[in-house]
């Protein structure tokens, strides 16, 4: 009995001690993405104080709606089983990123660079047909609008654009997965 509780403790500290090297290394990589965690960064469900603390003085630009808006209705005109809201966006045009602000905590962050690889070493250059290979069918979901495409999973917290729907990824958003939208 004592070793199974010596093992189970084990296995809880390598828990920890891999999720917060994870962190980490989101936070000093800028060409790292976790689904559902982070990417350029910046974690999600960050004050949003520390991540402009992080990065040089001005490097953000801030937009606010004038009220509480949906990132999928009412930017990229869609329906979306999985919202995204937010009360502000703070754009790093050096970086070629955005974060969707809510509460003052982060809710999402939205690349346009594409020399980036996901935890899953799905490298997003390789493009849309790539993307669903590694990822799977199941739990997809695609919205449109016109040639303009998002394919995104839900569960997982990783979405991605492609503009003209010719099998590149022109977008990312990473996302907190269902249940913790704190809306």
């Amino acid at each position: 009995m004592k070793i199974v509780n010596i093992l189970f403790i084990l296995i809880i500290f390598c828990n920890v001690y891999a999720e917060t090297d994870l962190v980490e290394k989101i936070k000093q990589d800028d060409s790292f993405i976790v689904p559902g965690l982070g990417a350029n960064r910046v974690l999600l469900d960050e004050d949003i104080n520390y991540v402009v603390q992080r990065f040089k003085q001005n490097s953000f630009k801030i937009s606010k709606p004038k009220k509480i808006a949906e990132l999928f209705k009412d930017v990229f005109n869609l329906s979306s089983t999985s919202p995204i809201y937010f009360d502000a966006i703070y754009h790093n045009d050096e970086n070629k990123f955005a974060v969707c602000v809510y509460q003052n905590r982060v809710a999402a962050v939205i690349g346009t660079s594409i020399n980036k690889i996901t935890i899953d070493f799905v490298d997003l250059n390789a493009g849309i047909n790539n993307f669903i290979y590694h990822y799977g069918n199941k739990n997809l979901n695609q919205m449109r609008n016109g040639s303009h495409g998002i394919f995104y999973y839900p569960e997982k917290g990783i979405a991605v654009v492609d503009d003209n729907l010719n099998d590149t990824i022109d977008m990312y958003i990473i996302f907190m997965t269902r249940g913790h939208n704190r809306r």
